[in-house]
């Protein structure tokens, strides 16, 4: 979602990945992409992304909440 962009920048700048951080957030949006909620409805459950960030939802288990496992064969 493009919303709050400024505190999704100030959310990004208090974590301050290194490159291994980066890559582990990077790799859990293109998971969690897949997932249900953030698939039905157009994509109507997508946390803001500061929400995210803030929530360190990359360390978000990976199922969603159905409990189904996401389908990493879409990520190759």
């Amino acid at each position: 979602k493009k919303k709050s962009p400024v505190d999704a920048l100030k959310a990004w700048n208090k974590i301050n990945p290194d490159e291994e951080l980066f890559n582990l957030i990077i790799d859990a949006v293109r998971k969690q992409k897949l997932s249900d909620d953030w698939t039905k409805e157009n994509g109507k459950f997508i946390p803001y992304p500061a929400t995210w960030l803030n929530g360190q939802r990359w360390l978000d288990t990976d199922t969603d909440n159905k409990g189904s496992a996401y389908k990493w064969e879409e990520l190759k």
